[in-house]
């Protein structure tokens, strides 16, 4: 997973130590947390959320960072089992 974050340039964005100063969501931290979505509603970030987020990036835009900055078009990309990589490599930065 951190393979192909790193291939992907997805750490060029999404930090992993917390910093969210460069108007992206870290991934510290992020999976089992409690996100406040634009217009109201909350979800968990788990494996289903992550992968509507890297897949669809527009659908649920937290709090905060209300400028969809990321790109769509990941899903011809990147495929179910290096999905699981990202998500497993994502649940492990606590």
């Amino acid at each position: 997973g951190e393979y192909l974050t790193d291939s992907l340039g997805c750490k060029g964005c999404h930090t992993v130590d917390g910093d969210e100063s460069g108007g992206y969501p870290s991934w510290k931290g992020l999976y089992g947390s409690k996100r406040d979505i634009v217009g109201g509603s909350a979800v968990t970030a788990d494996d289903k959320y992550i992968e509507e987020s890297i897949y669809n990036p527009a659908t649920k835009i937290v709090k905060g960072f209300e400028v969809d900055k990321m790109n769509s078009g990941w899903k011809s990309k990147i495929d179910d089992m290096d999905m699981k990589a990202i998500i497993a490599y994502i649940k492990s930065l606590k």
